[in-house]
């Protein structure tokens, strides 16, 4: 089977890295991945890096006759058994040349929804979103249960793991062997809210003064970079707080103590569950569906404006490192259990079966 997916975004990210993740399951399962994206992006590089065939289409906007044109003779000459696509921009073009060909045509939502959706989500043969509440959210709109699928983005247990030495190495890089480190993988992404930390830190440093932030992730909000630096300036934190840019996850989550999701809309973030993967305790905000990573109290949760309960537990946790020790090594059981890739893998072999049968 062929199984071709379509994607507009090409920074480094975690729809982006889904889709590559989804590509290498696609292949694991014994079938045949194609990548469709705009040219000279990271998406591309990192799919001709795992040695995926990538096609190329302009993609400039939701309905976008050229690309359609292309898609029509990639899809017909590659004999494409099904096409997924992810973001608003190519899932139009990809709809429309997939149903002119007759192919099965699945939509994917990776954030919740803060409107109806567009058309193209009623007219799709199936529809994935990486939440139980995304897709709870789009049967309150109308859509058939039966069509929707839940697939959060779950990490894979064997590369997500502990590894004492690298955690000693990059804390000894970072210059920050004695360190509290708070971390994050926002980058410079305001619907993340790295920023919203920052009015916290100075009441936490002053009774824990070896307290570092970092954020780390990609920088592509030049704007909102320059207004985070301006309140950094303000509050007197450049000396704790750090910018560290895209960082290996697995290596970057084994060097933090305590894992922190500030964000104002979210599916359910694959850093976070990462940081669970990694035996981190972690604090979030309680948006998208992060609430399904909490089936047994050990995930802290606050309301996306409740910055007083989330430094407070921040707090409490910071002083608490046998509490931290409990949660990180329950989040890494419930992940390895529940939570892992094994999980995506056998529903996405369902979904693919069943529409390409």
């Amino acid at each position: 089977m062929r199984i071709l997916h379509t994607e507009s975004m090409g920074v480094r990210g975690g729809e982006p890295k889904r889709v590559i993740d989804e590509l290498l399951i696609i292949r694991e399962l014994g079938w045949e991945p194609y990548l469709l994206c705009r040219p000279g992006t990271w998406l591309e590089s990192e799919a001709i890096h795992h040695e995926i065939p990538v096609l190329h289409a302009p993609i400039k906007r939701a309905f976008d006759p050229k690309s359609v044109a292309i898609m029509l003779r990639e899809f017909r000459r590659l004999h494409i058994d099904i096409v997924h696509s992810h973001n608003s921009k190519d899932s139009y073009s990809a709809f429309i040349a997939s149903k002119i060909l007759g192919i099965p045509f699945i939509r994917a939502r990776h954030n919740d929804l803060v409107k109806r959706p567009g058309p193209i989500y009623s007219l799709s043969d199936k529809i994935i979103t990486t939440g139980e509440k995304i897709r709870q959210e789009l049967i309150t709109y109308g859509y058939a249960p039966e069509k929707i699928i839940s697939i959060p983005s779950y990490p894979d247990a064997a590369k997500f793991r502990p590894v004492p030495m690298r955690r000693v190495e990059l804390r000894q890089e970072w210059q920050a062997e004695n360190a509290l480190i708070l971390g994050t993988m926002t980058g410079f992404n305001p619907r993340k809210r790295p920023h919203w930390i920052l009015p916290m830190l100075p009441a936490l440093i002053r009774d824990f003064p070896n307290l570092i932030y970092l954020i780390a992730g990609p920088d592509v909000k030049p704007d909102f970079r320059q207004s985070f630096e301006k309140e950094l300036r303000d509050l007197n934190l450049q000396k704790h707080v750090r910018f560290v840019g895209y960082q290996e996850p697995a290596a970057f989550l084994d060097a933090i103590d305590l894992y922190l999701c500030p964000s104002s809309r979210e599916g359910v973030p694959q850093a976070l569950m990462q940081a669970m993967m990694m035996g981190k305790a972690c604090i979030s905000t309680n948006v998208g569906g992060i609430f399904e990573l909490n089936p047994q109290d050990n995930l802290p949760l606050f309301a996306p404006n409740d910055r007083e309960g989330f430094a407070n537990e921040l707090r409490s946790l910071l002083a608490d490192p046998d509490r931290r020790q409990r949660l990180g090594t329950l989040n890494r059981t419930l992940s390895v259990n529940h939570f892992s890739r094994n999980v995506m893998r056998e529903r996405m072999r369902s979904l693919y079966t069943e529409l390409g049968s």
